[in-house]
């Protein structure tokens, strides 16, 4: 479950008198509590998450009235409900605010938190948001900005040009990220179109594009830290992109000349399996690498003959 946080109660003078245990104890109970900031105290299962013993009795007087013990033991964070519903109203038709209700009664509240709420706006309709219509307007603005900003693409008279002109490796190599990492990135988004559009126009390529994605994923995927960065803007802004490019060759050199070590492996394996075959039928077969070093003792034993002795024609082996 997800709850709203007060980012200013680190600076509040009664929570900086608390202990570092204190401080962990009253964010336990704003997460632990229920719906409408009622607790039920597991004082055993606390102290284990903290690590430490708590002087329950002095806790609660330390918390400038946030914390109130009710009658039957319970826990109550007082102005939970005002915090994290502040739409909250007696008289809406939401669900939700119908099972706050139902809470609050169960715990003898109902009738405390009637007398704390602020009063409906006028002209709002039961089971409606109380939203001011300046709030309301601002939010549609939002919504539009970011509408915007998802549709960013050929705001610049250069992007547009760099895009009709890369179209084709703007999209190869957008693709092949978003083959990589299961994404669906747009490749005409304009800051896409920019950096990979100042690349190919510094004669970069898109096989190079391709590979500094790969090593990068590679060396990142199991980074918690750099996993993050693994994007089109960081890997193809140009200062990065040159420094990663060098690498990235490097790096697919190495795998290459390992893919080529395997291949012979493979092949001198196939042979020395069809020699060992073949000499279980009886046949006669001759190692290629065995026939190799046999020409060559030949040739090292006739070069060692002395000057004064006849020259002696060179015969193939039979």
């Amino acid at each position: 479950m997800k709850r709203f946080t007060d980012t200013e109660l680190w600076d509040k003078s009664w929570f900086m008198d608390l202990t570092a245990a204190e401080k962990l104890l009253f964010q336990y109970i704003k997460d632990k509590c229920d719906n409408v900031g009622v607790w039920n105290p597991n004082k055993k299962l606390a102290e284990f998450y903290i690590g430490e013993n708590i002087d329950w009795d002095a806790f609660p007087s330390k918390c400038n009235g946030n914390i109130e013990i009710l009658e039957n033991g319970k826990w109550w964070v007082v102005d939970y409900i005002c915090y994290q519903h502040g739409d909250f109203a007696f008289d809406s038709n939401n669900h939700a605010h119908k099972s706050y209700i139902t809470l609050l009664a169960r715990h003898g509240l109902l009738e405390r938190v009637k007398e704390t709420l602020p009063r409906p706006l006028k002209g709002v309709s039961k089971g409606t948001r109380r939203v001011p219509k300046a709030r309301a307007r601002d939010k549609e603005r939002d919504k539009e900005r970011v509408k915007d900003k998802e549709k960013a693409v050929f705001r610049n008279v250069a992007n547009k040009a760099r895009w009709e002109e890369y179209t084709d490796q703007i999209t190869a190599v957008i693709t092949h990220y978003n083959v990589l990492k299961s994404q669906r990135l747009n490749p005409q988004t304009e800051i896409y179109v920019k950096l990979l559009g100042i690349l190919f126009e510094s004669e970069y390529t898109v096989e190079q594009c391709k590979l500094v994605i790969d090593f990068k994923w590679e060396e990142w995927k199991d980074n918690e830290e750099m996993y993050q960065y693994h994007r089109p803007d960081t890997l193809f802004a140009y200062e990065n992109f040159q420094k990663y490019l060098p690498f990235a060759q490097e790096w697919d050199n190495k795998r290459k000349r390992s893919k080529e070590d395997h291949q012979k492996h493979i092949e001198q394996t196939r042979n020395r399996t069809q020699m060992i075959k073949n000499r279980s039928k009886g046949d006669e077969f001759v190692d290629p690498e065995f026939a190799k070093q046999k020409i060559g003792d030949i040739r090292k034993s006739l070069s060692h003959k002395s000057e004064d002795d006849d020259e002696v024609p060179f015969e193939k082996p039979p």
